[in-house]
């Protein structure tokens, strides 16, 4: 990553091979964004990379050492509601007092684009 990129002559390789290559502004401005889009993914690659060889891997599914020695087995409470998750009706009844309660996540929408602006196409002279 420790080096000179010259997106200029680049840019006049490219049009050296194909001709129609690279011929506004805002094709400038792609290229100059793509490259730098490229290097920054780049870096953050090389960082996480040394990072992973300096700290390990981090795995979330693995029992410890800890954990296995002590064999601690939490017991899972039946629903009070059974499997049809309908109270029974009757008075005295712990779990007909209260009500079950039903969670919905937040229905969040997706991200919208990003809006580049154009430029208007160039008159023919």
């Amino acid at each position: 990553l420790q080096c000179t990129i010259d997106i200029r002559r680049t840019v006049q390789m490219l049009r050296s091979q194909r001709s129609g290559m690279v011929q506004t502004e805002a094709q400038y401005k792609f290229v100059y964004m793509s490259v730098h889009y490229y290097i920054d993914t780049f870096a953050k690659l090389l960082h996480e990379h040394k990072r992973i060889e300096d700290t390990g891997h981090e795995y979330t599914n693995i029992r410890y050492s800890a954990e296995a020695a002590s064999n601690q087995v939490i017991p899972i409470s039946p629903s009070p509601f059974g499997s049809s998750m309908r109270p029974c009706n009757h008075p005295q009844c712990e779990a007909c007092s209260s009500t079950p309660v039903v969670y919905q996540p937040e229905i969040i929408p997706p991200p919208r684009p990003k809006k580049v602006p154009r430029n208007p196409r160039p008159e023919n002279s």
